[in-house]
């Protein structure tokens, strides 16, 4: 186990390729962290409380997340193209005992190989979540319309960079008049509600 509670920001490859498998991490609390070019493989974020960390070049596979990641993206492939092409793979993960706040999952995870809390809502086709939303959106309100063109906006793009199951959590809806609505019909419409 590797307490990192006390440390302030981490780089966890920051010369080249670097590789933990079977790790505890403990603590780990702060902004902006840096994972670089790394595979994490069954390992375990124990009481973590990060923000911002845009997993650009990072895999994990069958770890576990416990605490809270906010503003976190994680990446099946690196969309900025400032690092060197590389696939990553996100699998077998385990989400649920993490609160995830305004994070993403983009480039082409697979959600479906991951589990997630309770309190998020995904699906396996995209397309499917808009059509359903889209159908539903003469019955909003007119601030609740505004958000949903907000989400709309947002899903656009996440197709466009090759994500194809939709994950969504109410942070990530603008904290705006017709926030709520929106994330009641989000949720309907994801259990398959009218």
């Amino acid at each position: 186990m590797i307490d990192v509670s006390k440390v302030r920001r981490i780089a966890f490859a920051p010369s080249g390729e670097a590789a933990f498998r079977r790790v505890t991490f403990l603590g780990l609390s702060h902004s902006a962290a840096d994972s670089g070019p790394c595979t994490f493989t069954d390992c375990t974020f124990l009481d973590c409380d990060v923000r911002s960390w845009q997993a650009f070049e990072a895999s994990f596979v069958n770890c576990r997340f416990e605490g809270r990641l906010e503003s976190t993206t994680f990446f099946a492939r690196d969309l900025t193209r400032r690092f060197r092409a590389r696939r990553n793979a996100l699998r077998g993960n385990d989400f649920s005992r993490c609160q995830l706040s305004n994070c993403d999952f983009r480039g082409g995870v697979r959600l479906s190989q991951n589990t997630l809390p309770d309190d998020v809502v995904w699906a396996p086709d995209i397309d499917s979540v808009v059509s359903a939303l889209n159908a539903k959106e003469s019955t909003l309100s007119h601030s609740a319309r505004e958000r949903l063109s907000d989400l709309r906006a947002h899903v656009r793009d996440l197709v466009e960079h090759g994500q194809e199951e939709f994950y969504l959590d109410a942070d990530a809806i603008p904290d705006l008049p017709g926030r709520e609505e929106v994330w009641e019909l989000v949720k309907s419409v994801m259990a398959g509600g009218a």
